[in-house]
This record gives structure tokens, sequence and C-alpha cells, in this order.
């Protein structure tokens, strides 16, 4: 069972407690920004404990036998652990990259507007407005979200390389000459 506790002004730090069916507590993880139980039908269940601002490796690795919490050591579980956020908050990513993206888009829009006074005030809003969200957008992902920063980076650098594929191939000189 997960359990919550109230964050206040930082993310709401999160344990893994394990009961018997008297509801009485076996064993316990300490409190961590995100946990990640990771149960595959080939092994056992683990458990991924990430803390601190900026977790891309978890701090800690268990396996779950019957009742208890066995630490598991070794650098593979660690490694295995950098991607189990994504796949256990997907839809999270993919929402902070859109957003994290918007204010660049924007910014990039506005600079794209022909040469002008109405070009230089576009892209002074821009610039404001995507300082002020890019701001508020990192409060949110860094100190209240349970999402990792470095992955969410990591998410973004690989959709951008996925779009500038795609825009790339959309705009090559064969795919031009068809189009005439």
């Amino acid at each position: 069972m997960l359990v919550r506790t109230d964050g206040i002004v930082f993310t709401d730090p999160v344990g893994l407690e394990v009961r018997d069916s008297t509801g009485k507590t076996l064993s316990a993880t300490e409190p961590a920004r995100e946990i990640v139980l990771a149960c595959w039908p080939f092994a056992e269940c683990r458990v991924f404990r990430y803390d601190g601002l900026f977790p891309l490796l978890p701090e800690d690795v268990w396996a779950l036998h019957g009742d208890s919490l066995v630490p598991v050591t070794g650098i593979a579980f660690r490694v295995l652990g950098i991607p189990l956020p994504l796949w256990d908050n997907w839809l999270g990513y993919i929402a902070a990259v859109v957003l994290g993206a918007l204010p660049v888009l924007a910014l990039r829009n506005a600079h794209a507007a022909p040469e002008g006074t109405g070009r230089t005030v576009r892209v002074l809003l821009a610039g404001l407005g995507g300082t002020f969200v890019l701001l508020v957008w990192l409060y949110v992902v860094v100190l209240l979200s349970s999402l990792s920063l470095p992955l969410i980076l990591l998410v973004g650098v690989a959709a951008s390389a996925i779009y500038r594929a795609i825009g790339w191939r959309r705009s090559s000189p064969v795919a031009q000459g068809a189009s005439q």
C-alpha cells in the first residue's frame, strides 16, 4: 500500500507499507519523492525509491519477498530504474514536455514574424510571458510533482529529435519537388 503525507509546499512524500490482513504494518520504506512498484510476471516485485529534487537513479531498490522488503544491491537494478517512472506516469511526462515547450514555441513563432514594431512587441511579450510560464513550470515540476526533471529533459530531447527528423524529411528537396 502506498502511503502519502502532505508535503505542504513541496512534493507529497510517499512510502510503501506492506501490511497483513489485519492492517498491521510488516515492513515499510522511508518516505520519498516517488515510489515505483514494478511486478513482472517472470520475477518477484521490486520497489524503487526516488528522492531528491532531480532524481534520475533510484536511491534504493528492494525485492518484495512475501511480507518483507529485502535490499537489492548492484548497479543493474538502479540502471533499470531510470525509465520506470516514465512507465508509471507516462501521461505526466508527456504533459510536462508539452507545457514546457509551449513558451519556447511561442517565442519562436513571434520571432518568425515579419520585421517591424509589431514583431518586437510580440517577441518582448512572448519572452516575458514565456519566462513567467517557465518559472511556474519549474516550480510545479521540480517542487510540487513527483516527476523527474532529468527524465523530462530526456523525453524532451528525444521528442525534439523525432520532430526534427520528421520535419527534415518533409522539407527535403525530394518532398518539395514532388509537391510541385
